[in-house]
């Protein structure tokens, strides 16, 4: 016979372990989700696949902070709890459970119900987890500051710049703003480029493009420069970490100088190409140039080239430079033909690189 005390120790001790054995049959399915990747070298690291790319995925792991990014290359099997889409260059979605093997090397493969499908790095436009897509993983918001060189003078000042954008497979919204100022011996010098544009995607990689830039510059008397932009244009790369475009179309041209109280207005032509890739591993390019032949004006030829190297650390933060240079070969008012101004920038991101 059981003494009252030994009852109410076994009928605690049977709680505990029914507890516990629902708390297991609860958390069975968070254990469930881990992620697997075998690697070439014998190395079988469990955690959760924290992002995927073209040719890399990284992995979150419990004895790390930082994710583990390794190459397809370096991959011989995948054991992934979560399926993904990928999006090719075609803009056709593939979706199923990552998958690796030793005959498609370097590749991605998904695995979908019957078949696995590979792809290089260059059929690849993005790679995600196969969940509802968010506003927020489309948008994009930086703010830079830093020291300016400018032509007016020679000078140094201090410089502001912000950038947004949205970019969804078909839809490129886009706001860049960039300012200086600085006042040398009572003369003001000044500044400013601000673009507000908007890209839809055709098919196979064609884009219809409307852009407004607003420009001034006291090196060029210009009070204010307005051009709004048309035109269609052709993507030669299209993936999440790399785009090379060519645009053309005609354009609207309304100045006004700080020498004149006329308003002149013209039409011109434009021929732009937009690039923006990785150099090296956290290491990031923009390249923008763009020549404006006159329609209205015969002759008269403007171009604008801006070039952008960020270094990226920290997850959310850069280091930058940033030379912008612009030239007009006859100008509307007696004023310089060119402005440049070279920027050392340190910025910050909202998106974790």
């Amino acid at each position: 016979m059981f003494t009252m005390f030994e009852l109410k120790f076994r009928f605690f001790l049977k709680s505990v372990l029914l507890g516990i054995g629902i708390c297991l049959v609860m958390l069975s399915p968070l254990f469930a989700q881990q992620d697997t990747l075998f690697t070439k070298y014998g190395d079988v690291l469990v955690g959760k696949i924290d992002n995927v790319n073209a040719e890399s995925v990284s992995l979150k792991v419990k004895y790390r902070k930082d994710a583990i990014e390794i190459k397809f290359s370096e991959l011989i099997r995948i054991q992934s709890a979560s399926r993904f889409v990928l999006n090719d260059v075609g803009n056709k979605n593939w979706r199923g459970a990552l998958a690796v093997d030793t005959l498609h090397s370097g590749q991605i493969g998904i695995a979908g119900a019957d078949s696995v499908v590979f792809f290089s790095s260059r059929r690849v436009f993005d790679v995600n987890e196969d969940k509802p897509r968010k506003f927020k993983d489309g948008l994009k918001v930086s703010l830079d500051f830093g020291i300016n060189r400018i032509k007016a003078d020679n000078s140094l000042s201090a410089n502001l710049g912000i950038n947004s954008a949205y970019r969804s497979r078909r839809w490129v919204f886009e706001a860049d703003y960039s300012a200086f100022s600085n006042s040398v011996d009572t003369v003001l010098n000044y500044w400013r480029n601000g673009i507000f544009s908007a890209s839809y995607v055709l098919s196979k990689e064609w884009f219809v493009t409307s852009k407004l830039n607003l420009y001034s510059s006291s090196e060029q008397s210009l009070k204010l420069r307005r051009n709004i932009f048309a035109g269609l244009g052709k993507i030669f790369i299209h993936r999440s970490d790399e785009i090379l475009s060519v645009s053309a179309g005609i354009m609207s041209n309304s100045e006004r100088y700080t020498t004149s109280e006329t308003n002149f207005s013209s039409s011109e032509s434009f021929l732009s190409a937009h690039y923006n890739g990785k150099i090296v591993e956290r290491w990031e390019s923009v390249l923008d140039a763009s020549i404006f032949p006159g329609l209205s004006e015969s002759g008269r030829v403007r171009t604008n080239l801006n070039l952008d190297i960020k270094y990226k650390f920290l997850n959310h933060f850069y280091l930058g430079l940033r030379y912008t240079l612009n030239t007009d070969n006859q100008p509307q008012v007696e004023a310089a033909q060119s402005d440049y101004v070279f920027a050392v920038k340190f910025g910050w991101s909202l998106k974790k690189y």
